[in-house]
């Protein structure tokens, strides 16, 4: 999980999240995703906890392209 968040956040950003999904098991918020020619699209990322007899056992992150939404709102 902290592999994925920290290429969209900054270090303070991705500690935070990973804090608030450790004691809230989720957390949503907004990022962009580059391009491959220096343009960008805003996404929206979902980081849900797996957990197993109470144990933390990994993440599941989804990032949705939201750039409709974006436009519709505008």
């Amino acid at each position: 999980m902290l592999e994925i968040v920290s290429t969209r956040f900054t270090q303070e950003e991705t500690q935070k999240i990973k804090q608030f999904v450790e004691l809230n098991k989720r957390w949503n918020g907004e990022s962009s995703v580059p391009r491959r020619y220096s343009s960008s699209f805003p996404v929206d990322v979902r980081v849900n906890i797996i957990t197993k007899d109470s144990v933390n056992t990994g993440y599941v992150v989804v990032m949705s392209d939201i750039s409709q939404l974006k436009k519709l709102s505008q």
